[in-house]
């Protein structure tokens, strides 16, 4: 599920002082409410002084460019103006260290940096050989004209196997949904073939080997995607055509659903933190549980999620044309607006403003009926620390519709401790994904695994 923070508290940047000589990296931790980020400053000499980027690995952020570096042998200053972000601070006498103040808008946070760089510990990405076999696939989704590339692995010996498909969460990612140097589709694929069960992943259209725009498309399309993988998953020789199911992750899991509805064939879904409620009901209670995690006031974020829920609703219920006509009256409706602070009021106008395909279906799409209509066995589990996708509501949700549209044949299940990723955690925040060694709960695979060759015997 894509993480939008529609209000962005804090644009994670940042920036470094020097030494006698500052080339080279400067690693830092910025306390920014209940959040710690780290911050790497990377600086190089010119002829005409110092250049350097900025890289945020709990966000994902790499080679952000500095506009600005001043360096006199012992202050910096350093400015990235998109950002609204300085950073001014002084060596100490053995340059070792940068002792400095990180500004941004009304944020003023002490950053102290060393010199040094992180290193990336995943100890359970697999590596090979690897006790399977591997294939390297395409297929195509006729109605869109686009080809879908991905991996098919399957069990070492000759035979015949239940499958799964696996598809990614929101935002464009590879077959092994690479995110914060994380592989959760390989740890998951690699974890599920040693048990004997096939697992075909893909890269999301336009992304790395697939074909296509992922840019302009929308859930709907990436569906159609799922479907076709479906179909060439079951034109296979060594795979049981009755017992192809889905694994999806966060929209992943929203999408599996959609497949569910369309595909009566469709073995199994599971649903890791998938959305499964409303797109904009989802947004909101992602939005407050994120904000709230920050450290900012409880009072100031139920009024600003109040107002953004009105500002989801006025784009539900209007057309583009409407809403820029009556801009300025629509504005004036919405509760509280004129108490919050200026940042948070450009950013609901900016929401108002914005029409992107993606965001538009997303919010306006209720997975209420989809759900009604899945009618195979259904997994659906989440983490309990995730501020993404709220678990007890989700979970609640969407056993009360199978339940209602009288599939008694799901379970649902939250894991204590663990967040969006399915990790070990200790808040949950979206920072944390990075630093944590741990790719997916070793209970969270096994439970996976366990459930599809039950249902599957």
């Amino acid at each position: 599920m894509r993480s939008i923070l529609c209000f962005t508290f804090l644009s994670l940047l940042a920036v470094t002082l020097p030494a006698q000589d500052i080339t080279g990296s400067w690693l830092g931790n910025l306390n920014a409410g209940q959040s710690e980020l780290r911050l790497i400053f990377n600086f190089e000499a010119g002829e005409n002084g110092y250049t350097g980027t900025l890289d945020s690995p709990d966000q994902g952020v790499r080679g952000i460019p500095f506009a600005e570096v001043d360096f006199d042998g012992s202050h910096i200053s350093v400015t990235i103006p998109q950002m609204g972000v300085t950073y001014t601070g002084t060596l100490i006498p053995d340059g070792t260290a940068i002792e400095g103040i990180f500004k941004q808008g009304l944020y003023e946070l002490k950053l102290n940096m060393e010199r040094g760089a992180i290193v990336i510990k995943r100890p359970q990405e697999p590596q090979p050989p690897y006790p399977y076999r591997s294939r390297e696939v395409k297929f195509d989704n006729p109605t869109d004209g686009v080809t879908l590339a991905g991996t098919l692995t399957l069990p070492a010996e000759t035979g015949v196997y239940p499958a799964v498909i696996m598809v990614t969460g929101s935002g464009p990612q590879n077959r092994d949904e690479e995110i914060l140097d994380h592989k959760p589709f390989l740890v998951i694929s690699d974890y599920l073939t040693r048990r004997g069960i096939a697992v075909l992943r893909y890269d999301d259209r336009g992304v790395a080997e697939s074909t296509g725009s992922f840019s302009g498309s929308t859930t709907e399309d990436f569906t159609r995607d799922a479907l076709a993988a479906f179909d060439f998953l079951r034109g296979q020789d060594e795979i049981d055509p009755t017992r192809v199911g889905v694994i999806g992750h966060s929209e992943g899991g929203t999408i599996a659903f959609m497949m569910a509805a369309r595909e009566p064939e469709l073995g199994f879904v599971v649903s890791m933190a998938g959305g499964l409620l409303p797109g904009d009901s989802t947004l909101v209670l992602q939005n407050r549980d994120m904000l709230v995690l920050s450290g900012l006031d409880p009072g100031l974020v139920d009024s600003y999620v109040t107002a953004l829920g009105e500002v989801f609703r006025i784009k539900n219920n209007n057309d583009k044309e409407c809403i820029f006509e009556n801009m300025d009256s629509f504005i004036a409706g919405i509760t509280g607006f004129e108490e919050l602070p200026e940042n948070m009021q450009q950013n609901l106008v900016s929401l108002m403003e914005t029409y992107e395909p993606w965001f538009d279906f997303f919010i306006k799409y209720d997975p209420t009926e989809d759900i009604a209509k899945t009618l195979c066995p259904v997994l659906a589990i989440n983490g309990e620390k995730d501020v993404q996708v709220a678990a007890d509501a989700n979970l609640s949700h969407v056993a009360q519709i199978l339940r209602q549209a009288g599939n008694e044949r799901f379970t649902t299940k939250i894991y204590p401790g663990r967040n969006h990723m399915f990790q070990d955690c200790d808040t949950g925040a979206f920072e944390e994904y990075n630093r944590i060694e741990q790719t997916i709960s070793p209970q969270v695979l096994e439970d996976i695994a366990e459930w599809i060759l039950d249902i599957n015997r």
